[in-house]
């Protein structure tokens, strides 16, 4: 039984049927095509829309001099947004829930005590079995702890050497 195309009405080849096809290949890559034009046509009415509306917003933002002003500039407003977003699509933590244990910890790291939390801030020491939040450290001990493989038997073999070599001294 022969095939026919359910866009232009051409006969379809030998293996159609086998493989299930209801179009020739120009109409199957036009229906490809299809949502993405729509999507595009969309997505470009919305963008016009919205330099209507934040036009002196826009403008203002425009009036830097660079795209890396534009980005330093950007960056530095939403931080907190982008890493509350990041803490709750990665851990499941909320922006009030990381405060809250950090505050209970005293504002400091939960292994070294210290404040200075390095270039990125602090940063959500996690279980990465099970994905249980242990606390917040500071860059270093993040690093070390990931570096440990999360394993308290090579921390204290590591420690042990450590002190061991401290004596020799």
């Amino acid at each position: 039984m022969r095939l026919n195309c359910m866009d232009c009405g051409k006969v379809l080849g030998p293996y159609a049927e086998k493989r299930g096809n209801k179009r020739c290949r120009p109409c199957s890559a036009g229906a490809r095509r299809k949502p993405d034009a729509e999507k595009r046509l969309r997505q470009r009415i919305y963008d016009r829309a919205w330099r209507e509306t934040h036009r002196d917003q826009k403008r203002a933002y425009d009036l830097t001099q660079t795209r890396r002003e534009k980005r330093k500039i950007y960056a530095r407003t939403h931080r907190e947004k982008h890493k509350a977003r990041r803490w709750a699509r990665t851990h499941g933590l909320t922006l009030e829930g990381f405060n809250s244990m950090l505050a209970g910890q005293g504002g400091v790291c939960a292994v070294c005590h210290g404040k200075e939390w390095g270039k990125k801030g602090p940063c959500v020491d996690h279980d990465h079995v099970n994905g249980f939040i242990r606390g917040i450290l500071c860059l270093q001990c993040n690093t070390a702890a990931g570096s440990l493989r999360d394993d308290p038997k090579i921390a204290r073999k590591l420690a042990d050497y450590l002190e061991k070599n401290m004596e020799e001294k």
